[in-house]
Parts: C-alpha cells; structure tokens; sequence
C-alpha cells in the first residue's frame, strides 16, 4: 500500500465538529443518561396533556436540571472555541502539509516553523467522524484532517493506513458502515 499527502485547511467549522466530538465522547455516558430522563420526560409530559397522569413537580425539575446540564456544556464548548479562534496563536485557517505511509506520519505547518514526525503506530488515537479525522498523537495534542478537499483515493488510503497501523485505537464511521454492508 502506498502512502499519502494531503494539504489543507482547518477551518472553524472542522475544529468546531472536532470540539463538540470531543464532548459528546469525553461525556457520553452523562449524555446518554440526558437523552434518556429527557425522552422519559416528553413522554410523561405528552400522558399527563392527554389527562392519563398528572405532573409530578420532581419529574420536571429532575428533566429540566438535565436539560441546563446540557445547554451549560454546550455553551462551555462553544465558548472554548471562540476564545481559540480569537487566540493569537490559533492554527485555524493555517496551511497544513501531512503526509502518511505504512510507517511513518509528518504533519507540518510550514508558516508557524512547526512539524512532527513519528512512527504512525505511536499514535494514541485516530478518529474518522463525518467531515474530518482527527489524529491524537498525545492526549494533548490533536491534529485535525478534514476530508473535504480530499480524493476518495485519499480517503480510503489514509483509513487503511491508520486502521492497519492503529487497529482497536482507529475508529470510523464509515469502516464501520462498510464492514455492515460487507465490503
């Protein structure tokens, strides 16, 4: 298998999914458990409009501080990311040149003097979310890889890579997806 080099763009929006990403996986146990008080919540809401129970107070103030609990990690995020937009040093809309082979990975910013390089397994995690992959080379440091100005060959090309070189600590959702159709 070959290798492949990319060169792109992080714009607001890719660090803004990989933001939220981020959340939803850090926090998912909390908001699945969210998702569900509220689902219940509707639910007894829509039997107590029909007269079939009536409103337990607990109940909504039980929905609603879950309902807050969200709507204040949200706002925390959203905050988050426009604080490093504004950021002096923020890398968004900076020139990136990655390239990835069966053993090696490079991702340089050539305008900020910055690169890393390393061994592809060495990497602690890879994601492939909806518009972008997102590459943690530390638990600290990220690097975001969106698939917009890429070829399908690309895209397929770097799945492979980081699947073949990562295994369990690769996760995307379209392998998935294929792997369901059997392809």
């Amino acid at each position: 298998m070959g290798g492949v080099e990319l060169n792109y763009r992080v714009g607001l929006a890719d660090f803004r999914e990989a933001s939220y990403y981020a959340l939803f996986m850090r926090k998912r146990t909390a908001f699945r458990l969210a998702m569900i008080v509220l689902l219940i919540f509707f639910a007894y809401a829509v039997l107590c409009l029909n007269h079939v129970t009536t409103m337990e107070p607990a109940a909504a103030f039980v929905a609603g501080g879950y309902l807050i609990w969200i709507l204040l990690q949200l706002a925390s995020v959203e905050r988050e990311i426009l604080r490093y937009a504004k950021a002096p040093d923020t890398l968004i809309g900076e020139k990136y040149t990655a390239r990835f082979d069966n053993r090696q990975f490079s991702i340089a910013i050539s305008a900020r003097g910055f690169s890393v390089a390393d061994d592809i397994a060495k990497l602690q995690y890879a994601f492939e979310i909806a518009h972008c992959f997102l590459l943690y080379v530390t638990g600290q440091q990220m690097f975001i890889i969106p698939t917009r100005d890429m070829t399908e060959t690309q895209s397929l090309t770097l799945r492979s890579i980081l699947a073949d070189a990562l295994g369990e600590r690769f996760y995307s959702l379209f392998a998935r997806h294929m792997q369901r159709k059997g392809r």
